[in-house]
């Protein structure tokens, strides 16, 4: 017998798509997920409202330099071994809510990751003179900076590799840089810093992981790296994701963080209060969370969402959205009827047939009762949809009126009733 190809054009008709999957909600439930924002009047009081929203009390501060990136990205995976929040500085000047939050903190000592060139002498010397050790983690360049982190870290549980000329990759895995002791290496495109090479031969370091594509950290610096794993996808967003997928069991999802992927102070800052929640670290445009990011996301139980940063950097749509994505609820029966109807109205299809592509494993895979619930309710004219089948047999496939009522019938073809079938022949011209 002809099997009649089984088309799913149509199957989207009806259907609501949140964050790109099908989704039928039916009816949607109050949401439980709680969300909140940490953000200040600029990126250096917004680093203080994380570091406020953290810690209650901590010994020591870690101070970076709130305008560039490259010494701070190394310092995010320190954070965690020190149970320290991460809190940015001008070069030549701190703000006074930092010292006020340091205060707060009742902070004795204070780590500066970077030369002079970037934390200046006088922010040290204006620490010093709050009573406030300081200890400077500083190389001769970006690379060599990440390598004396890497020192004071060990590598005893791997390392990672990102590139020294943006952030957006380093910043997706600083929070399991933390959670992991890994420290965090930086090298150019296509060859390594010649310490961090000599740094890395003289150790045995059991797993290396790669942060972004061949387009930032090319294949010959991956090559000679030990035993390395490349995290990269097709832009930052995507990395972000699969950084997330890779290390989802080592993450609570409970609360997930939101900043934006475009500039990197609200993440440096949140990376810190990340790892020490064992928590993950999503990259958002503006107005956007990825369509990936959210099918993701739908299983994760979330149940609090934080947001590093103002409006202006990750809109209030964006957390709007999730909250809504991740907490619609169906009801399944009737997404089954829904469906049930497209394909009787763009397919004419049988009742047991339809019943059947309802419950299939390759196909909708409906519960027997949420398919039955379908079948029950759908006002479909059974003999009708034969005869349009029957049309469609005899227009394209020029079969006799014998062998179209056989395929109609056949529990490998149609599967409709003997009465429904002859119906059909009865009036097909």
């Amino acid at each position: 017998m002809v099997k009649r190809k089984q088309l799913f054009l149509g199957i989207l008709i009806g259907l609501f798509l949140c964050g790109g999957s099908i989704v039928t909600p039916v009816f949607a439930e109050s949401t439980d997920i709680e969300n909140s924002r940490l953000s200040g009047t600029n990126r250096y009081t917004t680093s203080a409202a994380i570091s406020e929203a953290g810690w209650t009390q901590s010994t020591t501060v870690i101070i970076t330099n709130g305008l560039g990136y490259a010494d701070a990205l190394a310092a995010s995976s320190l954070s965690k071994s020190e149970d320290a929040p991460i809190l940015l500085t001008a070069k030549n000047s701190i703000d006074e809510k930092i010292i006020t939050e340091i205060t707060r903190l009742e902070a004795t000592n204070a780590i500066l990751v970077g030369g002079t060139g970037v934390i200046g002498v006088e922010v040290e010397t204006k620490l010093n003179n709050l009573g406030i050790a300081t200890q400077r983690i500083g190389g001769t360049d970006r690379y060599d900076t990440s390598k004396k982190v890497a020192e004071v870290m060990g590598v005893s549980n791997g390392i990672i590799m990102a590139t020294g000329y943006n952030f957006p990759d380093a910043l997706s895995i600083a929070p399991i840089a933390g959670i992991k002791s890994m420290p965090i290496l930086l090298s150019p495109k296509d060859s390594m810093n010649s310490n961090i090479t000599e740094f890395i031969k003289s150790k045995d370091i059991p797993v290396s992981y790669i942060v972004g594509g061949t387009g930032v950290i090319s294949t010959s610096v991956a090559s000679s790296l030990p035993n390395n794993k490349r995290l990269g996808g097709d832009n930052r967003y995507a990395t972000n994701l699969i950084i997330n997928q890779t290390f989802k069991e080592d993450l609570d999802f409970s609360t997930i963080y939101l900043a934006t992927g475009n500039d990197f102070p609200d993440a440096l800052a949140g990376s810190a209060l990340a790892a020490k929640n064992n928590a993950p670290i999503f990259l958002a445009a503006k107005d956007s969370l990825s369509t990936e990011t959210i099918n993701f996301l739908k299983n994760k139980n979330v149940n609090n969402i934080v947001v590093f940063g103002g409006s202006g950097v990750v809109s209030k749509d964006i957390v709007n959205n999730t909250i809504e994505c991740l907490t619609v609820k169906s009801d399944w029966k009737e997404n089954a009827l829904k469906t049930a109807k497209t394909y009787s109205d763009t397919m004419s299809m049988s009742k047991a047939g339809l019943y059947d592509q309802l419950t299939s494993e390759y196909g909708e895979k409906f519960t027997a009762e949420e398919a039955q619930y379908a079948i029950d309710n759908l006002n479909a004219d059974w003999k009708e949809n034969a005869l349009e089948t029957a049309k469609t047999y005899s227009d394209t496939m020029s079969m006799s009126k014998a062998g179209i009522y056989d395929q109609l019938t056949s529990e490998y073809g149609e599967k409709f009733t003997a009465e429904e079938a002859q119906y059909a022949i009865d009036n097909l011209k």
